[in-house]
């Protein structure tokens, strides 16, 4: 892991989205990062923004995290859960203010992480 991303990772656990936010921008330009780190710094600016209120860029940054990590590591890797499980919680956030098409949008999130978990790992019954 890169240096700005441990710092942003720092940042956000300490409450500091704000500087969480640019570092994890920082981390995005490390040419050296592998394409798990990139997802993760992606990943990290997506929540940060969530965390600021920023929903609009929040989404944004979840869809390209999503798709980034699709693309690069395939439609099976694990990390993807998390996503659409954080991405989930963004619509979750804006329950109070929120109209119908934010809340099925929360379910097809979490359906679509339970259903790649199930794949992943197989179903317990």
């Amino acid at each position: 892991m890169s240096i700005p991303y441990r710092e942003a990772f720092l940042h956000f656990e300490r409450g500091e989205y704000e500087s969480a936010k640019r570092q994890a921008e920082a981390a995005l330009q490390d040419e050296t990062t592998d394409a798990t780190a990139f997802g993760n710094a992606l990943l990290l600016l997506a929540n940060a923004h969530a965390a600021l209120g920023e929903f609009d860029s929040a989404e944004a940054t979840y869809r390209t995290c999503y798709d980034y990590l699709e693309e690069h590591l395939g439609s099976g890797y694990i990390g993807l859960a998390t996503v659409l499980l954080d991405h989930a919680l963004l619509y979750c956030h804006q329950f109070p203010t929120s109209n119908e098409s934010l809340i099925k949008a929360a379910v097809h999130h979490l359906l679509r992480a339970q259903r790649l978990l199930e794949n992943t790992f197989g179903v317990d019954r």
